[in-house]
């Protein structure tokens, strides 16, 4: 069981002023909130990496990267799903992060990631590819909505070209899994949800301050 801490007085400010901005976050589809941890990384630098996803699309963690241990805030600035015909659902997901020990001031980066989700006893991802932003951005811009960029509605356009992105960075291979608080296998949206990020609002749900941090996927 995932241990647990009791959140700082840091960490009830950065979930409030993010929660406040009203362009910091879209909600995710159910399955998205919880804690999640790292189960395993190709990435064998990777040890340690855990995150609470909320319902209003705010993120927070920790990680040890290299025997460096740190924390982060996020926040999805974008999110879409949709069923395929076989049960299985499409997941879409532009969300940016800013680390304690790799990003300084208001540094902060951006990922689309595109998923997979199968439902089962236990929700699972049976596929994900990510494109990580190598360049810095302000994060200020995250939390206000005016990043001017958009994550592609599919994975076969984002391999084709992201153009806000040159030379995106792909994710290695990861296995998280839910522990707490998981959320059920349900499509809370569809693709037409999805907008432009400097346009996003902030959908307000029932918030499970988990005391624990996040992590990305």
């Amino acid at each position: 069981m995932a241990s647990r801490l009791l959140l700082s007085a840091v960490q009830v400010s950065v979930l409030t002023r993010l929660s406040e901005a009203a362009d910091c976050c879209q909600s995710p589809a159910s399955q998205e909130v919880g804690t999640f941890k790292l189960l395993g990384s190709d990435d064998l630098k990777h040890a340690h990496n855990e995150y609470v996803q909320l319902a209003d699309g705010t993120i927070t963690g920790e990680r040890t990267y290299d025997n460096i241990k740190s924390t982060y805030e996020g926040g999805i600035l974008q999110a879409s799903c949709s069923m395929r015909t076989d049960g299985k659902m499409d997941v879409v997901l532009g969300w940016w992060w800013a680390d304690s020990e790799e990003h300084s001031g208001d540094e902060a980066r951006i990922e689309c990631t595109y998923k997979v989700w199968q439902d089962g006893a236990k929700p699972k991802v049976v596929s994900k590819v990510a494109y990580r932003d190598p360049g810095l951005h302000s994060k200020r811009q995250f939390i206000d909505g005016t990043f001017a960029g958009a994550c592609p509605l599919t994975a076969a356009e984002a391999k084709k070209d992201i153009k806000w992105m040159p030379s995106p960075m792909t994710d290695v291979n990861s296995k998280w899994g839910c522990q707490e608080n998981c959320g059920d296998f349900v499509c809370n949206q569809d693709s037409s949800d999805a907008v432009s990020l400097q346009h996003l609002h902030v959908v307000m749900g029932v918030l499970l301050l988990a005391p624990l941090w996040h992590a990305w996927q």
